[in-house]
């Protein structure tokens, strides 16, 4: 049987999960490429953004990863949910 989870969030109680521990930089550059949005640099928040998404890429290949909808997830192999 195949599902999907859901990257775990971070908050108070949850520090880290598995991106944050593996591909840290994938944090900065989102958070880089928001920051420049909403400063008005388009220069810069095109290249945090494709560096975002190179990263996404890596993780995509080393994980296994796939994407539903923009909610990113892990494929789960297992014979119960």
């Amino acid at each position: 049987m195949t599902y999907y989870t859901a990257i775990p969030a971070l908050s108070d109680d949850n520090a880290s999960n598995w991106v944050l521990a593996s591909f840290p930089d994938a944090y900065l550059y989102g958070a880089l490429a928001q920051a420049w949005s909403f400063h008005g640099n388009r220069d810069d928040e095109a290249t945090a953004e494709g560096r975002f998404r190179a990263i996404l890429a890596d993780i995509n290949i080393a994980h296994g990863v796939n994407t539903l909808g923009d909610s990113p997830s892990m494929l789960m192999e297992s014979a119960t949910p």
